[in-house]
């Protein structure tokens, strides 16, 4: 027997559809699409918050990472 589709009447939402959440791996290979695995886990666990900040958080600091590199690396005494 086959399953009938679903029916989505007035005052109904759709389903929402599958989110996957990004790795910080893959937050990085967004703001550095050329990076190494290697340089991308660097750049994820040296200048940023990882694992203890949110995605936003994440971006924000690859953002600024990619953006102005000199005042993201201000103060971090490993260098690129």
């Amino acid at each position: 027997m086959a399953i009938p589709p679903r029916i989505v009447g007035p005052g109904l939402m759709p389903p929402p559809p599958v989110l996957r959440r990004l790795t910080g791996l893959e937050l990085v290979r967004q703001y550095f699409p050329f990076a190494t695995p290697d340089f991308a886990e660097f750049l994820l666990w040296e200048y940023t918050a990882f694992p203890f900040d949110d995605e936003q958080g994440l971006r924000r600091s690859l953002a600024l990472l990619r953006d102005d590199p000199e005042q993201a690396m201000a103060g971090n005494p490993n260098t690129l």
